[in-house]
């Protein structure tokens, strides 16, 4: 029997649930670092599928029922307790997520370690670390969000022709030193087939 606060991993020290734990030498270990250190599975890493289906947080892998599962990165299903920043351990709104080799990571501290601050080519932070729409240059939500030229988020509304203004749909669309344009007038502007 162990005391309630007492109860953590020896190997990464998380707080254990009982029903959850297991024991070795008469210490106690979460499922992750038991298997790591005494069945030696060398791919604790990666998300696993098992018969029936079954699907297994990245995190912590344990099984993740359709109640509690959120995509994550590369879109795998984690439950959503779990899906927190990996460096600061921040909860991460989908929305407000980045990744990094199947990690997680909140805006800022994926800057902090895999940079992008001063890389031209992704989205322009404003105060907050909202994106701006790079044709209205207002603030674009992750509900009016829609990807245009280079992956940048533009407004839905803004997604429309450069030349004749016409709406467009990002799988359709054209685009030219991060403009978007139809396939007809970018093909009468910059040539080309369709």
């Amino acid at each position: 029997d162990w005391h309630k606060e007492c109860l953590t991993c020896k190997s990464c020290s998380k707080k254990l649930d009982p029903a959850l734990m297991e024991e070795q030498d008469n210490e106690a270990y979460c499922k992750p670092c038991h298997r790591k250190h005494f069945v030696g599975a060398d791919d604790d890493d990666k998300p696993k599928v098992v018969i029936g289906g079954s699907k297994f947080c990245p995190r912590c892998t344990l099984v993740v029922t359709w109640k509690e599962a959120v995509p994550g990165p590369g879109g795998v299903e984690w439950h959503k307790d779990c899906l927190t920043c990996k460096s600061c351990t921040k909860k991460l709104d989908l929305a407000l997520m980045e990744e990094n080799e199947g990690e997680a990571y909140c805006k800022s501290c994926h800057r902090k370690h895999f940079g992008g601050a001063e890389d031209d080519d992704k989205p322009k932070l404003v105060i907050g670390g909202a994106k701006s729409c790079p044709r209205c240059s207002l603030v674009v939500n992750w509900k009016d969000a829609t990807p245009g030229p280079g992956g940048v988020d533009w407004h839905k509304d803004c997604m429309t022709c450069k030349t004749c203004s016409k709406k467009l749909d990002p799988a359709l669309m054209e685009e030219n030193e991060g403009e978007a344009y139809c396939k007809s007038c970018h093909r009468r502007q910059f040539g080309g087939a369709e």
